[in-house]
């Protein structure tokens, strides 16, 4: 397995929490202080390029690309909240990210109230980073 993560557990300091992959899959696992390797049994394992992964790589790698594509699939399955993923993506400098942010406010999307004041300020952020899209928004 390639190990792409390691965090300590915070009440256990001689376990850890462990990120991995093995061919086309993508686990997630607690070691046992008694056989500190990742191991099968200690783990959850899913297929790569799935939502745990592409969260994973998201919330704790800070992977701009993982951050916009859980947010479009959760927008596009109405599920999840693409909010806290564009808004991750955002605040890594995405104009993309931003973008979003500013449709999902500006029409009321995805349990938001249409804000035209919140969405102008996302747009303002991604026409900034670049976004010729938002720039135009805001005209």
């Amino acid at each position: 397995m390639r190990v792409i993560s390691v965090e300590l557990e915070p009440h256990h300091t001689d376990s850890f929490i462990y990120a991995g992959e093995r061919g086309d899959t993508f686990c997630l696992g607690c070691s046992d202080p008694a056989r500190p390797e990742p191991g099968p049994g200690r783990e959850f394992c899913t297929r790569r390029d799935g939502d745990v992964e592409i969260g994973f790589r998201c919330e704790t790698l800070d992977d701009v690309p993982a951050c916009l594509d859980i947010g479009n699939r959760a927008f596009a399955k109405g599920t999840g909240n693409p909010w806290q993923h564009f808004r991750a993506a955002c605040d890594l400098d995405s104009a993309e990210g931003c973008e979003k942010l500013g449709i999902i406010s500006r029409d009321g999307l995805s349990r938001h109230k249409p804000d035209p004041v919140e969405a102008r300020k996302w747009f303002e952020k991604a026409c900034a980073l670049g976004s010729a899209t938002a720039c135009a928004q805001l005209n």
